[in-house]
């Protein structure tokens, strides 16, 4: 048609043709587009659903804690809505253990699972954390929320341009595993960690009390042996994975690691 742009119609074709492969069941059609506008929702909800719940507990004296549960609730919503919306087959995939998953990954994922039942122990077990959670909300939270939700934007981000991102690491052969080099991907190699670290760090404030740091910081030096671990194996066994490492230097921290 006179007048549009050529990309528009190729995104369209592409995106209908996602949608009717993954209707059909066809399991190893991987989708290449999303929205241009999808990164800026993903990243931008999550902190305006934090900050309007803060004034809204604000406003009928909530907790901190029961503030916390409510903006997770609603930030998980949101992501679930948008995943289902833009890249539906990976909420099958990371549902599932794969087949050729790593074995030290498996070890890998007890101890961060281990980690996270720690920090949920702490934060509804210990006396200061109980009574830390009772108080209302002030801006500590709101920072606290702010690197939160950011976290989880980036996160979803992440969930919504890469299709392969199953919960444990393998060589994706059933899924023609490739490459994704789009999205956050283009900044750093493991961008679904930095924002899970960033969401988990942020907690503490949120809650009012340290003592979570313990065990977030088990999940966060876990989270690192992963990425070292993960990067190598891609390094070694994904086709075009070492090409994409030497455009993109870092890992997690841009010029840092």
């Amino acid at each position: 048609m006179p007048g549009t742009d050529p990309k528009d119609r190729i995104f369209k074709q592409d995106f209908e043709l996602a949608r009717s492969k993954i209707e059909s069941g066809d399991q190893a059609y991987v989708p290449s587009s999303r929205p241009k506008f999808a990164a800026g929702i993903v990243l931008i909800v999550p902190v305006v659903v934090s900050v309007s719940c803060f004034f809204t507990a604000r406003g009928i004296g909530l907790s901190r804690g029961w503030l916390y549960l409510c903006n997770y609730a609603l930030i998980q919503l949101f992501g679930w809505m948008c995943v289902q919306r833009w890249n539906p087959i990976v909420i099958s995939r990371r549902n599932r253990i794969g087949r050729n998953t790593k074995s030290w990954d498996i070890a890998i994922l007890i101890a961060l699972t281990a980690g996270i039942a720690a920090t949920i122990f702490t934060a509804t077990n210990t006396a200061a954390a109980r009574e830390a959670a009772t108080i209302e909300p002030g801006v500590p939270w709101l920072i606290g929320a702010a690197g939160f939700a950011m976290g989880h934007g980036l996160m979803l981000w992440c969930s919504i341009v890469n299709p392969f991102l199953e919960k444990t690491v393998r060589i994706q052969t059933d899924h023609q595993h490739r490459v994704i080099e789009t999205g956050p991907y283009a900044f750093v190699r493991h961008p679904m960690y930095v924002g899970l670290m960033a969401s988990l760090l942020a907690t503490p404030m949120m809650l009012g009390t340290w003592w979570l740091l313990l065990p977030i910081g088990w999940c966060a030096a876990v989270l690192i042996v992963r990425t070292a671990l993960e990067d190598r194996t891609l390094q070694t066994e994904l086709s075009g994975y070492l090409e994409y490492s030497a455009r993109v230097r870092y890992r997690l921290v841009p010029g840092l690691w």
